[in-house]
């Protein structure tokens, strides 16, 4: 984003680290990263 201040986008990027939004996100993330190994097959 050129438009914006390094500064600002720090700012901001703490600010969203700290949301119930962010929090959720992070949670559905490592659900589906977690479904995707129980789907792994294996032969033996």
């Amino acid at each position: 984003l050129p438009w914006k201040s390094l500064a600002s986008i720090v700012q901001f990027y703490y600010m969203w680290k700290t949301t119930d939004r962010y929090i959720q996100q992070k949670r559905l993330k490592v659900a589906e990263a977690d479904s995707k190994l129980k789907q792994v097959y294996i032969p033996t």
